[in-house]
């Protein structure tokens, strides 16, 4: 039997065996799995954790101690990412993602800050752990490998501890972000109930990930959505706008969350290629981003006359939403017609530290 800490994080995620069938997430790096793949490889990294971490890291009750320091992950793929987070999450420990095109030095100054000494890797990130490893000679690194459920499986076997319950307010994980006009980066340390969501579950959705997950508007969006339900695309990092009306052309996308020049550029990318095809091969892409519910707009406003062109061309809501890193993601949003209002001074639920 595999059970798992009492918290909204895990009674959510166990609870999507029930609500969402076939394939939670595609991942364009070559996995697509469903609730029960993505528990099942959760269990078997904890079981390599619990192997290969020192034994004195661990508590009586099987969790990490808080000052065992962070445990950080590096990986393109987005479902290699949950994994890990997840299985350090179950551990009562810190994740702390690793921005993937980062310098060997501002890497080393991250890790050394968060007090790391492991870092969990897959196979798309060997040949950049091993110039780590040449910067960071004590660090260690376990792979996550992933099997077929046919070959290794729990079953159906997991179940909530009601006994094993972690402090909400403990952390759970660690966000670089800009130092902005006070100096040097800084890190800035996510508690565990940023995580806790609520609502009911979104299984007749598709999310398009894009937004990496080392950002907190990308890893807080991403998290937010698998533990409500909503089905992931996660497709190879590439700003080619090429790329993204392929994948809306198929017609099965029904929320993004871009960055206000994305869009831009998605817009010129039709106006001087799709535009010009004849009227059939056209209305294929104009059907396909029309099934687009939702656009969120995080980083900058979006330009009122981008604005227009995607509304009159897909009918679909803007929304512009507004966060921080220190206030743990998101804390406003608003319609792309909403009028200017003063929110005042928002609340820090995180802790921030100098890298």
């Amino acid at each position: 039997m595999n059970k798992f800490p009492n918290d909204p994080i895990f009674v959510n995620l166990l609870r999507l065996r029930q609500s969402v069938q076939g394939v939670l997430i595609h991942d364009d790096y070559g996995i697509d799995a469903g609730p029960t793949d993505l528990l099942n490889d959760i269990s078997r990294l904890r079981e390599t954790l619990r192997r290969e971490l020192p034994a004195d890291w661990y508590d009586a009750r099987g969790l990490l101690r808080p000052d065992t320091g962070c445990i950080a992950t590096i990986s393109p793929s987005g479902y290699y990412f949950l994994v890990a987070f997840f299985t350090i999450a179950a551990l009562g420990g810190t994740c702390i993602p690793l921005p993937t095109k980062a310098t060997p030095n501002e890497t080393l100054r991250l890790l050394t800050s968060a007090n790391v000494t492991y870092i969990l890797s897959e196979p798309n990130t060997i040949q950049q752990v091993a110039v780590i490893k040449e910067h960071a000679i004590n660090i260690e690194t376990i792979q996550i490998e992933r099997k077929a459920g046919c070959e290794f499986t729990y079953g159906s076997d997991f179940e909530i501890d009601e006994t094993l319950s972690i402090d909400p307010h403990q952390p759970c994980m660690v966000i670089l972000t800009s130092g902005g006009n006070t100096g040097l980066p800084k890190s800035v340390v996510i508690p565990r109930r940023t995580f806790f969501y609520s609502g009911k579950t979104e299984p007749d959705r598709l999310f398009l990930a894009f937004r990496p997950v080392h950002w907190m508007g990308g890893v807080s969006g991403l998290l937010a959505r698998v533990l409500r339900g909503t089905k992931i695309h996660w497709p190879r990092r590439s700003f080619d706008p090429a790329i993204f009306w392929e994948i809306f052309k198929q017609g099965t996308i029904t929320d993004v969350s871009f960055s206000s020049s994305l869009f831009k550029s998605l817009e010129d990318y039709y106006l001087v290629n799709i535009c010009r095809l004849p009227s059939d091969e056209r209305e294929v892409y104009v059907s396909g981003v029309g099934k687009i519910r939702v656009a969120t707009i995080s980083g900058s406003a979006m330009n009122p006359a981008t604005a227009q062109f995607w509304i009159e061309l897909t009918g679909m809501k803007i929304r512009n939403v507004y966060g921080s890193s220190e206030l743990g993601g998101m804390v406003l949003a608003s319609g792309i017609d909403a009028p200017y209002v003063d929110v005042g001074y928002a609340w820090i639920i995180a802790s921030v530290t100098p890298v």
